[in-house]
């Protein structure tokens, strides 16, 4: 189940992309993967349809410190 989009992605973060879309699709083959833009944060999300039915994917990035709870309101001063 190779797809270049997850290329970008970091080896752990590629591991658990592809984890995911077993335990949610199993073997039904993946028609399309389509990375979505936008965002503040960190976070890749790609589009996935496969077996007739549209998926979103998104991957925890590295977060910011204005994105730590215990850090937001250092951030908004």
């Amino acid at each position: 189940m190779g797809h270049a989009h997850f290329d970008a992605l970091p080896e752990d973060r590629r591991e658990v992309a592809h984890a995911a879309l077993r335990h949610v699709i199993g073997s039904v083959p993946i028609d399309t993967v389509m990375p979505l833009s936008g965002g503040i944060t960190t976070a890749a999300a790609f589009r996935i349809d496969a077996g007739g039915h549209r998926y979103v994917l998104r991957v925890e990035g590295t977060r910011a410190r204005c994105e730590i709870p215990t850090n937001m309101r250092r951030c908004e001063s």
